[in-house]
């Protein structure tokens, strides 16, 4: 039999490949709903990809081989596996987003919905959020990045597939080889400085979906499947995929740089897994028809079982005791067989010619898209809530704030808004992390009424400290570009005289936190401490903020320490969003009754805890002990006591998160106090 025969012949169902799925969709539901034993079940996505080239790849390399394969009948075939009970959970999505959403948080919405109908997600995502960022557990479709990646890849290879089998077939395989080198090649190296672009992008998980297409086409030049028969080979080979396996699900964290090498074991481990077809495990484990069954779902699934959680941790308040979690999980199962059977298996179903087919889901796709440009340009329809309206245009002005820079930059915005011109005389300069972004439009107006020009230098996460940094698990490279940056700034504000006063302001004790141990305190040699709470982190902050201290008062700067704002238990604008919807808050009382959670009226703080007041009184103490320095607490006005602080006026907002001042906030923060007169 030749290749080309062998190729074509018709691809058996293999009921362990389901099996597998099944695997895969358990870790990442497990992992989602907050299951703390399996810290690396994001991996299953891993799974997935190899699954889904080995099964997509195999059925090109067939089709080519077999002379039939066309492009129309491809990608009507994904249109009905992918579409349909993607456009339901979209819809039901914006339906639901319409009673319960703030505008602010409907606008997202629509923009989300745009990029998945579009197979964008995943670009959206890499310019908006990372994937562990608290914030993206609150994004009801962060699960379509993967659907984003899968449905580029699959623009790309089969182009490249045809060209290459019409010039020379031999050639197929090793384009693929060289996918596969290239792509792990620039997760590996491009890892360290762009840890969001590398997780979602198609160049850097390309190598996961062609390690699937590979392994098919390897099958496929096989004269006889020894693999697919048992065999003290095949069951060793099976054995060590499966240990793979567990190594990603036990071994990878969140804060492991992922994917690069990292995504390794998932990947091989899944490879074993599918060539071993004979193995014990695949016959007697992955193809029980109950494991079976749930890969069949899998794919609804996936779909339902994010968008619950993330409706949950909207609906309580970022709060997602694990019962909830258990909860949706059960919830998003019966949701995914509903969905398996009255959407998935009808319309794939479907007889309809591909030209037909194909112009029904772009008419549908279409009117999503037309729906949800309809709420963006409407700011999601924000007459529904317009006192909520106002407070989430503060929120999209400070997070569109042009001079507070990415974690990646090693040097400012010197645009002439952000850091002036020669020609402006008296400058003072707000320096410091996205907490000084949030003072800096009322700093700038304070500076204007005494005649000042306002610089700001704001780098997200990165205190103004020389010497040190926060440590920033997801950016691994963060510490030594937020030390070029602080280097940067200082000797910028050094060089120019016109630079009088300079305002430090950060969120200085978060490193303290005891929950917040991914964002430590560390010195310039980058270790990272195992107890941020401890006297040598108290050490770290002391020093680098004398140092840096002493570095502006030694260029004859005056120098202004601003105190934290406080960081509340139960974010304030959630609260807003709440008390405005009746709906909402009726939901939130259930769920409170279900596991407890946090009244929205109560202004409690998280940071009066021993370490946060030991950091502040470091702060405090070490800036008056540097003569000439001066400190001011935002504390002293917006709290009545340290464990409960004002987080609004009436209707208007102090805060646009747990721990972000609004302008009205910087106000509040900042009343009484006024720049000094330079002689």
């Amino acid at each position: 039999m030749n290749h080309a025969v062998h190729a074509a012949r018709e691809r058996e169902y293999r009921p362990d490949v389901d099996g597998l799925r099944a695997v895969a969709i358990l870790s990442v539901v497990l992992f989602h709903a907050g299951v703390p034993f399996l810290a690396g079940g994001f991996t299953g996505v891993d799974i997935f990809f190899v699954i889904s080239g080995y099964l997509i790849g195999g059925h090109i390399h067939a089709d080519l081989a077999r002379g039939t394969f066309s492009y129309l009948k491809f990608y009507q075939r994904r249109a009905k596996r992918i579409l349909p009970a993607l456009y339901v959970v979209l819809a039901a999505l914006l339906v639901t987003g319409y009673f319960l959403f703030a505008p602010f948080e409907f606008l997202k919405l629509s923009e989300y919905t745009m990029a998945a109908t579009t197979s964008s997600s995943n670009i959206l995502l890499w310019l908006k959020e990372s994937y562990f960022n608290p914030q993206a557990e609150s994004n009801p479709l962060l699960m379509t990045w993967s659907l984003g990646v899968e449905e580029q890849f699959y623009l790309l290879i089969p182009l490249l597939m045809v060209l290459l089998s019409r010039i020379r077939q031999q050639l197929v395989l090793p384009l693929i080889a060289v996918v596969i080198g290239v792509s792990f090649t620039l997760s590996w190296l491009q890892l360290g400085a762009y840890p969001t672009v590398v997780f979602y992008s198609l160049h850097t998980r390309a190598w996961e979906l062609a390690a699937g297409v590979a392994l098919a086409m390897l099958e496929s030049k096989a004269r006889q499947l020894p693999l697919h028969k048992p065999g003290v080979f095949t069951n060793l080979l099976s054995g060590v995929g499966v240990l793979f396996l567990l190594v990603s699900f036990f071994a990878i964290k969140a804060t492991t740089p992922f994917p690069g090498p990292a995504a390794l074991p998932s990947v091989l481990g899944s490879a074993m897994l599918v060539a071993a077809g004979g193995s014990w495990i695949n016959r007697n484990v992955l193809s029980l028809p109950p494991v079976v069954f749930i890969g069949r779902i899998s794919y609804s699934w996936y779909l339902w079982h994010w968008p619950l959680f993330a409706l949950l941790r909207i609906m309580g308040g970022d709060v997602f005791p694990l019962r909830w979690g258990l909860c949706a999980l059960l919830a998003s199962f019966g949701l995914a067989v509903l969905s398996y059977y009255f959407i998935e298996r009808p319309f794939r179903a479907s007889k309809r010619a591909p030209v037909p087919l194909l112009m029904s889901y772009g008419a549908v796709s279409a009117a999503l898209l037309a729906v949800c440009i309809l709420i963006y340009k409407s700011n999601g329809i924000e007459r529904r809530s317009p006192v909520l309206a106002s407070i989430d245009k503060i929120t999209l002005d400070l997070d569109s704030d042009p001079c507070n820079v990415d974690e990646d930059s090693v040097t400012p915005n010197l645009s002439s808004f952000c850091a002036g011109e020669p020609a402006n005389q008296n400058k003072v300069a707000v320096w410091g992390d996205s907490h000084a972004s949030a003072m800096a439009s009322t700093l700038r107006i304070r500076a204007r009424e005494q005649g000042y020009f306002l610089q700001e230098f704001a780098k997200k996460r990165c205190p103004p400290l020389l010497g040190a940094s926060r440590n920033v698990s997801l950016y691994p490279q963060h510490i030594q570009q937020c030390i070029a940056y602080n280097n940067f700034v200082l000797q910028r504000l050094i060089a120019d005289p016109t630079t009088k006063i300079v305002v430090l302001e950060a969120s200085w004790s978060v490193s303290f936190n005891p929950l917040e141990n991914s964002d430590q305190l560390v010195p310039d040699e980058g270790q990272v401490l195992t107890s941020p709470s401890q006297g040598r982190s108290n050490q770290v902050l002391e020093n680098s903020l004398r140092k840096t201290l002493m570095a502006l008062r030694d260029a004859d700067k005056q120098v202004i320490v601003l105190g934290d704002v406080p960081f509340f238990e139960v974010n304030p604008i959630w609260r807003f969003r709440t008390g405005q919807n009746a709906a909402r808050l009726r939901l939130f009382e259930i769920l409170r009754g279900f596991s407890g959670a946090a009244d929205p009226g109560k202004g409690t703080v998280r940071d009066n805890t021993p370490e946060g007041r030991q950091a502040r009184q470091i702060l405090m103490r070490t800036a008056l002990s540097v003569p000439g320095v001066a400190f001011w607490d935002p504390r002293r006005q917006m709290c009545v006591s340290d464990d409960s602080c004002f987080y609004r006026e009436g209707d208007l907002s102090y805060f646009i998160d747990d721990n972000h001042v609004t302008p009205l906030g910087a106000v509040k923060a900042l009343e009484g106090w006024s720049l000094p007169q330079v002689q």
